[in-house]
Parts: C-alpha cells; sequence; structure tokens
C-alpha cells in the first residue's frame, strides 16, 4: 500500500464528479491564535492510498509535536479493499493543540507499517487587544 497524496486541511467536500474531492483551506503552514496554554485547532487529513492488497487493513495517524511528543489518540480507521478498488480515500479528525511552534508531523501508517508523514510549519501569533 502507498499514499498517493495526502492533505491537511479544514475542510473538504465530494465533488460532484465521480472521483473529485474538494479540499478547503489547505494548510501549507498554519498561523493559531495564541490564546492561553494550548489553542485547539480542528483539522482534516485527507489520504488517498493506492496499491493495496485485497482483504482489511488498519490505517491511523500520529502527530509529532515539535518537542517530539507523539499525539495518537486519533481512532484508527479499518479498511476492506475490495479488488475492484485501485484508491481508498480515508478522512481523519484531527484536533490538533497548538501548544508551541515549530514543525507538526502526521505519519500515515497501515497495518503498523509508516506509509509516510506529512509536515505542517506551526506559528502562533499575538492576538491584539
Amino acid at each position: 500500500m502507498r499514499i498517493q497524496y495526502a492533505v491537511v486541511c479544514h475542510h473538504f467536500e465530494d465533488g460532484q464528479w465521480f472521483g473529485v474531492t474538494d479540499l478547503l483551506g489547505v494548510c501549507h503552514k498554519l498561523v493559531a491564535p495564541a490564546s492561553g496554554p494550548g489553542s485547539r485547532v480542528l483539522l482534516r487529513l485527507v489520504v488517498s492510498l493506492i496499491d493495496g492488497a485485497i482483504g482489511w487493513h488498519k490505517v491511523w495517524v500520529t502527530v509529532r509535536y515539535p518537542s517530539l511528543r507523539i499525539y495518537n489518540k486519533i481512532p484508527p480507521l479499518d479498511i476492506d479493499w475490495d479488488e475492484e478498488s485501485p484508491t481508498f480515500f480515508t478522512i481523519f479528525e484531527v484536533p490538533l493543540e497548538v501548544t508551541e511552534e515549530g514543525i507538526y508531523e502526521f505519519t500515515i501508517l497501515a497495518d503498523g507499517e509508516p506509509l509516510g508523514t506529512v509536515p505542517l510549519p506551526v506559528e502562533i501569533a499575538a492576538v491584539p487587544s
């Protein structure tokens, strides 16, 4: 199994054409407001997988903070890859607690094997008073 693409965004919608998904608010860099000891931002990690073996697989995501702390409370997905599906599309909701600036890394795993990592630079901005 391989990643065709993985995108961090704020929202997604199924497109009106088969096989098309609209990604809204794609995050190349996240600027979060400084609002106390930890600002919570709900993000989506949209992952398209290809070349999966037929049968059941467990796919999950962990987030590594800049301080190297690992957040692994995102529920895993059990997917049933059938012979008629060349790709499999997954969406993970990530309640990211922004506690520090730096690179947050979203690691995608399937059946215990890492498939890839999506980095997200995060900056904390002062909230005007």
